[in-house]
């Protein structure tokens, strides 16, 4: 699976247990005594995901856990298992690098104790006791924190818990008593906070992949025969698409959530240069609300894959651009100064509030992706009158506008600027669906979005938002 670390391999297992097909083959290999191979082999009905135990891949030798679905057919109650595994190693080498402090511990642990995996290359031995304080928290809670004493070590230290919404998984992090000082107990909330947003994310795709054998599963079944026959070529070419499409949302996804974490790694650098500075309660303040605008992005991008409706509320574009200057600010960084031109008068508007956030922060990103030396970022407010202009609007609107002086875009770049997936950027940095997602959003709010731009001479995007007319009422 190149590329895709965390994805340790996709298969399908028969009712047998023998393997049928699997992006990582080896002849031979039977999973029937798996424990998710055994749970839907125990039930009839179709009790959705299971999440199986940390175990020794057969193919790969490398530890793993796994997650499985039924492989239903006509005629037939159980016909095998088709699974995604899981690489312990990638969250291994990503809970050490967010946690790289002495004493500190993050784990995946399930709702039954069995350890997925923690900041070790090495697979836990055996799982956590249901007598022990920590899963007993675990089990009356949704999260929390305690007080627990390491069965490994004998240490103290404080956990902090959160289920993964949908799994029977809980991530876990723990800090030891004697490393703890007091802006770290400040911030302790934000580190389990970017903990359980990066898992997040990646069991987003987990799931999407999952979706995604689902819905092929006729296709797969046929991938099967002909593998049987040793002339799988077209499944080969499906497996690949598959990667791609999944690659290029997980780029977007890692690129967004860059943005978010700057003002976050930059508030907690300066904390740790001088922890009793009068700024620092400013400073952690900064970096939680980044980190909870990390969590929006989140609910925003499965908003923009479902659909769902938006959460239309009245609001001030002023104050809402005005609450995030500081955030701005810090996203722009070195780069570019942020002004702002807000209109005093400014009609209110009806939209989603997170959304619109979430759009202008991209738009500034951008922006900053663009300047040169001596930049210049503007964002300007305005109550303009539409007769027709642009896509057919008419009436009272409230104009945002994102200007900067920077590189400016050619036509051929602008004509497919409004494309999913489109990007000039190259791989990693983003997928293109950030302009895309303030498209949809606007068209939502019942508004649209222009862009002018020409090269050396910077580029404009106007957000139109219909007036609130009710508070006039």
């Amino acid at each position: 699976m190149r590329g895709h670390a965390q994805i340790a391999g996709i298969f399908m297992l028969d009712a047998n247990g023998d393997m049928r097909a699997a992006s990582t083959w080896r002849p031979g290999i039977n999973g029937f005594e798996r424990d998710y191979f055994q749970h839907f082999l125990l039930y009839p009905a179709d009790t959705g995901t299971f999440v199986g135990k940390a175990v020794t891949g057969k193919v790969t030798g490398r530890p793993a856990f796994d997650f499985g679905r039924r492989w239903p057919t006509s005629g037939n109650p159980f016909s095998g298992v088709i699974g995604i595994s899981v690489s312990h190693d990638y969250f291994a080498n990503f809970f050490r690098d967010t946690a790289y402090q002495p004493y500190h511990s993050t784990a995946l642990i399930r709702t039954d104790g069995e350890v997925l995996a923690r900041d070790s290359k090495r697979v836990s031995p055996g799982p956590v006791p249901p007598d022990d304080p920590l899963m007993q928290a675990i089990a009356g809670a949704d999260r929390g924190v305690l007080w627990r004493v390491s069965r490994s070590d004998g240490m103290e230290r404080l956990y902090a818990f959160r289920h993964v919404q949908g799994y029977p998984v809980a991530v876990v992090t723990a800090v030891a008593r004697t490393a703890m000082i007091a802006s770290w107990l400040n911030g302790i909330y934000l580190y389990a906070g970017i903990t359980v947003a990066a898992a997040l994310a990646l069991f987003s795709l987990v799931l999407f992949g999952l979706r995604r054998v689902h819905r092929e599963r006729l296709a797969l079944a046929s991938v099967a025969a002909e593998a049987r026959k040793s002339a799988d070529l077209e499944a080969r070419l499906r497996q690949l698409q598959k990667l791609e499409a999944l690659g290029e949302l997980t780029s977007g996804v890692a690129h967004d959530f860059g943005n978010l974490l700057t003002p976050i790694i930059g508030n907690l650098q300066l904390l740790k240069r001088g922890p009793d500075h009068p700024q620092s309660l400013s400073r952690i303040s900064d970096a939680l609300t980044a980190a909870e605008r990390g969590q929006e992005l989140v609910n925003s991008l499965l908003a923009f894959a479902r659909r769902q409706p938006l959460a239309l509320t009245a609001l001030d574009v002023n104050s809402t651009i005005t609450d995030m200057k500081g955030l701005l600010a810090h996203s722009l960084g070195s780069k570019g100064q942020l002004v702002l031109t807000l209109l005093p008068a400014l009609w209110p508007v009806e939209a989603d509030v997170a959304r619109l956030e979430m759009a202008v922060l991209n738009l500034v990103v951008n922006a900053r992706d663009a300047l040169g030396s001596d930049g210049v970022v503007t964002i300007e407010t305005k109550n303009v009158k539409l007769n027709g202009e642009p896509d057919g609007l008419a009436g009272d609107f409230v104009a945002l506008v994102v200007a900067d002086n920077g590189s400016g875009m050619t036509p051929d770049v602008l004509a497919h600027m409004f494309e999913p997936f489109f990007t000039t950027k190259e791989a990693g940095r983003g997928t293109g669906l950030g302009l895309a997602t303030i498209y949809g959003f606007a068209k939502q709010c019942g508004g649209t979005v222009t862009v002018k731009s020409a090269i050396g001479l910077g580029t404009s995007v106007t957000i139109y938002l219909p007036r609130f007319v009710e508070a006039w009422r």
